[in-house]
């Protein structure tokens, strides 16, 4: 029962968290068949025509009469203005699987559809060229469950990295990894037909709920690299984005063991057009392994996260120092083992600022209170020896 409660939660998680992004999407054509004609729409160009055979219950479409192996809602959408000409589209319908075979949107070389009741699609991008590059048709491996229920069936292509995503329910059930950078190729396509040959089988119920298209929100960064090296104890992250949109910050995470993460430094955001790139350095690492990950916070307050990168600190022969109680309310006790002076005990902060300097000779206790709660670095510097330690005032 464990298993089962943990794995609901992390699909609720999963689903809540699609759904946000869902809602930041700009919606640019829109139908709800809650009343006649089904051509009327909530949002964008009103439909130019639908089997005169589809009607609604009041809140879904369905075949009234006369139904058969080519019927369907047959509903054109206009491309007026060049709406539907988007370089990258989502599109999401709630449909009740009761049949083999259904379309649920079409337009040029793009078909979003199902063939014995699996999902297929099939989409082109530009060739570079001014042509296209067909994909498909592909199936992709995902059956629609036989329940008589709606279920919310989402595809969404960005061009910035070129993945094609289909989305069952909120859960990702497809991808495929295209060329970078290349616009979903509509050239000459017109308009676009959503719900051919979908009739349910006859069987009366509504078949398709709402339906709608949406152009996806820009991603707020791109990570291009992330690399974690060692210099000394110190750790030396580089990072290079591209494709910043309204990007505020980013937040360098550290861990012991990749599961829990505390903010360890932070970079304010470049936001210039083009490649950005960026450097952190956290000091005084321990002997031991460690994981780093950069935290991306745009000015909504979005978030998302690069890749993890490991490092691994072996202990240092020779000297060292040890500090404690640690964490502290300030009043410490140093033991630099066996460094000797002359010598300097340094205070630095995680900005790197000095902000306490002492003689090494007769050092023992410290008094750092003065400093105020945070994160800092204890460095003794010696007789060619350089130690640092990490330290936490409460």
């Amino acid at each position: 029962m464990e298993n089962r409660s943990s794995t609901i939660t992390v699909l609720l998680v999963l689903l809540l968290l699609f759904a946000n992004y869902l809602s930041a999407q700009t919606i640019i054509s829109q139908f709800d068949f809650n009343s006649m004609p089904l051509t009327n729409a909530t949002v964008g160009p009103n439909g130019l025509s639908a089997d005169p055979d589809a009607t609604t219950n009041g809140s879904e479409f369905l075949i009234g009469a006369n139904c058969g192996s080519l019927k369907g809602l047959d509903l054109v959408v206009p491309n007026t203005g060049g709406v539907l000409d988007q370089p990258e589209m989502g599109m999401t319908f709630a449909f009740r699987a009761m049949e083999g075979f259904a379309s649920f949107y079409k337009r040029g070389l793009f078909e979003f559809y199902i063939r014995n009741s699996q999902i297929y699609i099939n989409w082109a991008v530009d060739n570079g060229l001014g042509g296209p590059l067909p994909n498909g048709p592909i199936p992709t491996g995902y059956n629609m469950p036989a329940d008589n229920q709606i279920h919310e069936y989402t595809y969404l292509y960005t061009m910035a990295n070129g993945m094609s995503e289909i989305f069952a329910d909120g859960l990702l059930v497809w991808s495929f990894d295209g060329p970078d950078g290349r616009p979903l190729y509509w050239t000459g396509a017109g308009n676009a037909i959503i719900g051919q040959i979908m009739d349910g089988n006859c069987t009366g119920p509504g078949v398709l709920d709402y339906a709608y298209l949406f152009i996806p929100a820009p991603l707020p960064v791109e990570f291009v690299s992330f690399t974690a090296d060692l210099s000394g104890q110190d750790a030396l992250l580089n990072w290079e984005t591209t494709a910043e949109y309204q990007n505020d910050f980013y937040t360098v995470e550290h861990s012991h063991d990749a599961l829990d993460f505390e903010e360890v430094a932070f970079v304010p955001a470049q936001g210039q057009a083009g490649s950005n790139y960026y450097q952190a350095e956290v000091p005084a690492l321990t002997p031991g392994t460690h994981f780093f990950r950069i935290l991306q916070t745009d000015l909504s307050g979005n978030t998302s996260l690069s890749e993890v990168r490991t490092l691994v600190l072996e202990p240092e022969e020779g000297p060292q120092i040890t500090v404690w109680p640690n964490p502290s309310q300030g009043q410490i006790t140093l033991d630099p083992g066996t460094i000797k002076g002359p010598g300097r005990v340094r205070i630095v902060d995680m900005r790197g600022s000095l902000r306490a300097d002492f003689p090494l000779e007769g050092v023992s206790k410290l008094d750092l209170s003065h400093l105020g709660p945070g994160m800092y670095i204890i460095q003794v510097v010696a007789g060619g020896v350089n130690r640092k330690s990490r330290l936490v005032i409460e």
